[in-house]
């Protein structure tokens, strides 16, 4: 009967096994997203490094300024530092004003519009699309403390996407070295767009 009793008593608190598991589960969701948007907050940041020595470097260093900020935000709101969930809303401010980017970029050069790592055109292109597509994944998937108790936060399927999630930013990071060290050349690039970053190697001697 004791038995019973403190079984009772436990689940009434909320202490069952289930509800463990599933607090485990929340805590890692949080932590892996919290990790997914650091590693995006350097990538815009870094992004934003580089338009420097571009002619509008103001609109996009801007653009991808406002992304990294927001992606610390988003890494506060995984981490329960906020209880707010301001990062979202601004995430989908972002993401609409993105997309509007793209398809105005997309009007304007049309008639050599690509996503080609080979054109300025094409850089462009994939940095505004990256953008449009991590504001609306943090807008709609960051979990924010007032989401502990959903089912979404509880699923172990949910950490094994974030962790997915994780591995492709990281690939975009990567690639932000990998790219113009190996697959350009200064030919590729205008003259505006050499000097920062990590530009194409060197031709050996």
């Amino acid at each position: 009967m004791k038995i019973q009793n403190d079984t009772e008593t436990g689940t009434k608190n909320g202490d069952s096994p289930n509800h463990s598991k599933n607090s485990i589960a929340d805590t890692m969701l949080s932590f892996i997203w919290a990790i997914a948007n650091a590693i995006m907050a350097v990538v815009f940041f870094y992004s934003g490094f580089v338009q420097l020595n571009d002619p509008d470097w103001f609109l996009w260093l801007l653009g991808y300024k406002m992304a990294g900020i927001v992606c610390v935000g988003l890494v506060a709101q995984s981490l329960k530092m906020t209880e707010t969930v301001k990062s979202q809303q601004a995430a989908q401010i972002m993401a609409l004003l993105a997309g509007l980017s793209l398809v105005f970029h997309s009007t304007i050069h049309k008639d050599n519009l690509n996503f080609s790592v080979y054109t300025e055109e094409g850089r462009e292109a994939m940095g505004l699309a990256l953008v449009c597509l991590w504001m609306t994944t943090g807008w709609l998937a960051t979990p924010s403390s007032k989401a502990t108790n959903s089912k979404s936060c509880q699923n172990v399927g949910s950490v094994a996407i974030a962790t997915m999630v994780v591995a492709f930013c990281t690939v975009v990071l990567l690639s932000l070295w990998a790219v113009p060290r190996f697959l350009l050349n200064k030919e590729d690039l205008t003259i505006h767009c050499q000097g920062l970053g990590f530009g194409p190697q060197e031709p050996e001697l």
